[in-house]
C-alpha cells in the first residue's frame, strides 16, 4: 500500500517535469490553507444566517411563551440577523471553542 506522502511527492513531481511550478513550498501551502480557512469561515456563516433565521421564529412558536400568538405575529416581531453578524458569530464561537 502506497503512503499518501509518497503519492503527494511523486505528484508535485511529476507536475514539475510538466513545466508546472513545485507545489510543496512552505509559502504556497500555508497560503492555500489561510484561504480554504476562510472559505470554511464564509460557508459557516452561510449555514448560520440560514438556520437562524429560518428556525428561530418556528422554534419561539413551538414554546408557545404567548398561547395566543400565532406563528405570522412571531414572524413579525423578528428581527433576522444579516449575513455578516452570522459571519462575525462563527468567528467568535470558533475562537472560544
Amino acid at each position: 500500500m502506497l503512503k499518501s506522502g509518497f503519492l503527494t511527492e511523486t505528484l508535485a513531481n511529476k507536475l514539475s517535469q510538466l513545466g508546472g511550478r513545485n507545489v510543496t513550498s512552505k509559502q504556497d501551502s500555508s497560503g492555500m490553507v489561510f484561504l480554504l480557512a476562510l472559505i470554511a469561515i464564509f460557508i459557516k456563516g452561510l449555514i448560520v444566517y440560514l438556520g437562524y433565521n429560518l428556525l428561530i421564529p418556528k422554534l419561539m412558536y413551538s414554546l408557545n411563551v404567548h398561547p395566543g400568538k400565532t406563528l405570522a405575529e412571531y414572524e413579525n416581531n423578528f428581527r433576522p440577523l444579516n449575513y455578516w453578524e452570522c459571519v462575525v458569530l462563527v468567528i467568535l464561537t470558533n475562537t472560544l471553542f
